[in-house]
């Protein structure tokens, strides 16, 4: 945890380092490195890709790039010749490095130098790349006791081994329907490195696993060297002998049961054995997951050997964490004397699966939106879904009305939990179009809580006016402020003449009768 935490600053901070020198330094300037593949371990070669430009007011002659660090622990050599760039030229440029053996998981700094003259001196500027190198751990796993019996549950003793690189706060859990794993689910496991760890599972079989040999996936979720949250998967051979059951029964539902959700519980009941069960009847035993919506009772009426029956029984999907969960169905019959015999308990093994979704809304500014102009379009994600997710980043794709004017059409989001929402930006040139909707295409890439990665394309239609349209609204609004302005113009008028016209008669003089 703190080696992740140190790897993550001491990146972040030489990368701030690298574009400040950059940003501040006259002549040629080093923006946009990546690094290919981004995941680097020992042992690999990458190519840096870049973009040059001249930012100064000078051209730049024989500009040449070399790599500065041929021996150190990600080591780059050679030169590449660039040629001349003339002021406010950018191109792209890649260069290739290697990572020896030897090299531990660890930041390091790869230096390019690049060589140019111009009309009046030479220069010289190295350029330094931070490059991350990761050790992934590699797990194997094997059962101390190989053979495991129906008759209960058991505990399974584990021996895991990490060939890898060190793994801190591993956790394990069984991924099966067949198998499933009691007490702690995930089991904390703890930090595995050199040393094997051993622990043990809580293990319990499915009624319908038949005699034989088993690989049992098992999911360990830990935290790398470099401070990541990932996981793995490895495989428990197991040698299963058992009695055959009186009963089995299997779950049809091909989807997972999402939280909070109505579902038609499609379970199918199998006899074994030479004898008939008369009048078998299931129920199904109280439990955290699932909540019948009508009659938990079911008859089966008479079921002979070998034979299968299903039933449908509507359940309430409950509140519950991610994760396997086996409720147990019991079981009731008479035997052929009509004797009732002790109810058998048979576990359901069912998947309950979080619901991972996401809803974008899209603003402009400024609006409304006119063709030919440049506008910001503000896209706001929410996380509708029923669990937080993680790493979540917004693409903007291409479109025949919007043009992207950023360096890159992917940004950054993170984490949101649920009913939480974020926004990000992106400046657009708008085409040249005419009146009407038209389509922002946005891509969502994320993880659920179980670190599996998800994709949701989504479409919002914007409305768009015509550079006509817009101007005829302008002028719309500047004749109204004319009309008004001309009768106000009016009204001051006639009521100066009234105003004129009573003071005039007023003033006129009384005339006597003539003699």
């Amino acid at each position: 945890m703190k080696n992740g935490v140190v790897f993550k600053f001491a990146g972040l901070a030489a990368l701030c380092l690298m574009l400040l020198a950059s940003a501040l330094s006259a002549g040629i300037a080093v923006t946009n490195v990546v690094l290919t593949p981004s995941t680097l371990h020992a042992g690999m070669s990458g190519v840096a890709s870049m973009t040059i430009s001249n930012s100064d007011n000078d051209q730049a002659f024989a500009v040449t790039v070399r790599g500065g660090s041929p021996d150190g622990p990600v080591r780059a050599s050679g030169s590449v010749n660039l040629g001349d760039f003339r002021a406010g030229v950018s191109s792209s440029v890649s260069f290739p490095f290697s990572i020896p053996n030897t090299t531990r998981a660890g930041i390091y700094t790869m230096i390019l130098q690049f060589d140019w003259t111009n009309s009046s001196s030479s220069f010289v500027k190295p350029v330094m790349i931070p490059v991350t190198i990761t050790d992934p751990a590699i797990f194997s796993a094997e059962a101390d006791n190989g053979t495991v019996y129906t008759s209960g549950d058991f505990t399974l003793p584990v021996r895991l081994v990490n060939r890898g690189g060190s793994a801190s706060e591993v956790r394990a859990a069984i991924n099966s329907t067949q198998f499933f794993q009691t007490g702690p689910n995930p089991l904390w496991v703890g930090d595995v490195g050199e040393q094997p760890a051993h622990f043990e599972l809580g293990v319990s079989l499915s009624p319908n696993v038949s005699s034989g040999t088993y690989s049992v996936p098992m999911v360990l979720s830990y935290r790398d060297e470099s401070g990541q949250d990932t996981s793995s998967a490895v495989y428990l051979r197991l040698t299963v002998k058992r009695k055959s059951p009186q009963f089995s029964v299997s779950v049809l539902n091909s989807d997972g049961f999402i939280p909070g959700r109505t579902v038609d519980l499609r379970i199918q009941v199998s006899k074994s054995g030479e004898e008939t069960a008369y009048g078998t009847r299931i129920r199904l035993s109280n439990n955290s997951a699932l909540i019948p919506l009508q009659t938990s009772d079911l008859s089966l009426d008479d079921l002979g050997p070998g034979q299968s029956k299903m039933m449908h029984l509507p359940v309430g999907v409950n509140d519950v964490q991610p994760g396997f969960y086996s409720p147990a169905l019991s079981v009731s019959y008479h035997n052929s004397n009509g004797d009732e015999q002790p109810a058998v308990s048979v576990p359901l093994g069912l998947s309950v699966e979080s619901l991972s979704d996401v809803s974008v809304f899209v603003t402009a500014k400024p609006a409304p939106v006119v063709g030919g102009g440049q506008h910001t379009l503000s896209v706001t994600v929410s996380n509708t879904g029923s669990s937080p997710v993680k790493a979540l980043t917004v693409r903007l794709q291409p479109s025949s009305a919007f043009t992207l004017q950023e360096a890159q059409d992917e940004q950054f989001i993170g984490g949101l939990n649920q009913d939480d929402f974020s926004s990000v930006q992106f400046k657009v040139q708008v085409a040249d179009v005419k009146d009407g909707l038209y389509p922002v295409n946005v891509s969502l890439g994320f993880k659920d809580s179980y670190n599996r990665e998800h994709t949701a394309n989504q479409t919002v239609n914007l409305k768009v006016i015509s550079k006509q349209t817009a101007a005829a609204q302008a002028g719309e609004s500047g004749s109204g402020g004319l009309l008004l302005f001309g009768l106000l113009v009016l009204v001051a008028l006639a009521a100066a003449g009234w105003w004129f016209f009573l003071r005039k008669k007023k003033a006129a003089p009384a005339q006597g009768p003539r003699h």
